[in-house]
């Protein structure tokens, strides 16, 4: 049996039309292959459609395979790389900021890389021929390979044997059982180091030096005995013992705990359950759209294209009301709204994205100094500073703060501000546990809200007690600490 080819092969008409936007390409009506690209996927989810009318069907193709192949073709086709090597200048600024690096001047290549950034747009400032603009991550490269020409050993190797010398006796901890899970001993570890090295890189270390010593954990599969109960919860799901896996898997949990099997967690617990469930015979909940469905939301796909709806939901909504009165199964509403957006687009919808202006860049580098400044508290008032200050976008609608705060924070870290992130302490995590248990006591009066309640009594407490946290950041250590507490009471083991 032949084996799969790893990409699939293009189909003629598709090259046929990667190679018109490779030839645009080189005419110079983009200026750039990624410039190029939506265009070009656009063609594609057309011709698709139409196939699709046509009862014929067409493979996906992602933005980077449409990218490769766009920027293949134009190489082959004789179109100059656009990378840009380093002037003699760039090289001999990386070298001195190495050279601060190794002398500990710089605790790591991205605060040289910082500082050598600025020194960049002062130097391109200078010059009546500058070089282009470097990107951080370009220059923390830079001054990285810079550094080890220099004789500075990489991040994996900085480890001295009196450090080395506390892992091994760790890692044998680990294979002796003293410890039930291998992040517990990477926590102890990074601790007694004086938190030198992180805990994905100490848990590597600790890992690694374990497996010699003949620890198996890393890889342990499930065995006989495990798959047999795993199989009885998957077929109780089957028989609608169980609503849904996520109901069996607590069940589960329990019984492989009393066999003394394994010590999962429950996010592993399910997945073995969803797998097996499938494999016994059991449909999934996504179900293939048939011709006549496409044909009902055919005419919302055209109004949206048309601007008759403002949005992709408000389409959706109404789409779902006709696809409920034809008789078909219903469908969830973001469901339809890809669907009709994604047949939007193939009959000629424009993206509603609006390019950034320059007064908008500039009242964002504004805000953005300010924040690296230190005069606001967290990244969330500073886009609510920025969105007022912007205004309404040229497409008559204010910009929401999920777009805000990604180009806020870019150019934020550009400036110097740090990307840091801190351990919960444990007075924090002891404030987060009892609102945990709150939480418990209160989550069956739903019309409160109370896991909204909750995680705003914890933003409130920890300003209280001083710590800054943004209600992202409460919210989703919540959640993982209350899921975490559930998988160990389910386990036995103390909170």
């Amino acid at each position: 049996m032949s084996a799969r080819p790893a990409h699939l092969p293009w189909l003629p008409a598709e090259a046929r039309v990667a190679d018109r936007y490779v030839r645009a390409l080189l005419s110079g009506r983009y200026a750039s292959a990624r410039e190029a690209l939506p265009d070009c996927q656009r063609a594609l989810d057309r011709l698709r459609t139409h196939a699709l009318a046509r009862g014929e069907s067409l493979p996906f193709r992602g933005s980077r395979a449409v990218w490769c192949r766009i920027s293949k073709l134009a190489l082959d086709a004789g179109r100059p790389p656009r990378r840009v090597r380093y002037t003699r200048e760039e090289r001999q600024l990386f070298s001195s900021h190495a050279k601060q690096l190794m002398d500990g001047k710089y605790s790591d290549a991205v605060a040289a890389g910082q500082a050598c950034l600025q020194a960049h747009e002062k130097m391109r400032a200078g010059l009546s021929s500058p070089p282009p603009a470097r990107p951080l991550r370009c220059i923390c490269r830079a001054i990285a390979k810079a550094a080890r020409a220099l004789g500075r050993l990489p991040a994996g190797d900085r480890w001295t044997p009196a450090e080395l010398r506390v892992v091994k006796r760790y890692a044998r901890g680990v294979t002796s059982g003293r410890y039930k899970q291998l992040e517990e001993a990477a926590r102890a570890c990074q601790a007694e180091l004086a938190s030198r090295h992180t805990v994905g890189s100490t848990n590597v270390r600790i890992r690694s030096h374990a497996v010699e010593l003949g620890w198996t954990g890393a890889c342990t599969g499930w065995s006989d005995s495990e798959n047999k109960i795993a199989d009885r919860f998957a077929r109780a799901v089957i028989n609608n013992r169980y609503p849904d896996c996520a109901a069996a898997t607590d069940d589960c949990m329990r019984a492989l705990n009393k066999a003394g099997a394994i010590d999962s967690s429950r996010v592993k617990v399910f997945q073995k359950l969803a797998r097996r469930t499938r494999a016994l015979g059991r449909k999934t909940g996504l179900t293939e759209w048939v011709r006549d469905e496409l044909t009902v939301i055919e005419p919302y796909a055209r109004r949206l294209a048309a601007g008759e709806f403002h949005s992709g939901y408000e389409a959706a909504s109404e789409c779902r009301k006709a696809l409920a009165r034809a008789g078909f199964t219903l469908r969830s509403i973001s469901g339809i709204r890809t669907r009709v957006l994604k047949v939007a687009r193939a009959l000629g919808r424009e993206n509603p994205r609006v390019a950034w202006t320059d007064r908008e860049k500039a009242r964002i580098d504004r805000i953005a100094r300010s924040y690296a400044a230190g005069e606001f508290p967290n990244s969330t008032s500073a886009a609510e500073a920025a969105g007022r200050l912007l205004g309404n976008s040229q497409a008559g609608r204010p910009r929401s703060l999920a777009s805000i705060v990604p180009i806020l924070l870019a150019r934020a870290h550009e400036l110097g501000r740090p990307k840091y992130r801190r351990n919960w302490s444990p007075a924090e995590n002891q404030r987060c546990d009892s609102w945990i248990r709150w939480y418990e006591q209160h989550r069956h009066i739903r019309r409160y809200r109370p896991a909204q309640e909750a995680v705003l009594g914890l933003q409130e407490e920890l300003e209280r007690l001083g710590s800054d946290r943004t209600r992202c950041a409460c919210s989703v250590h919540f959640y993982w600490r209350q899921k975490r507490l559930l998988a160990r009471s389910i386990a036995g083991r103390p909170t």
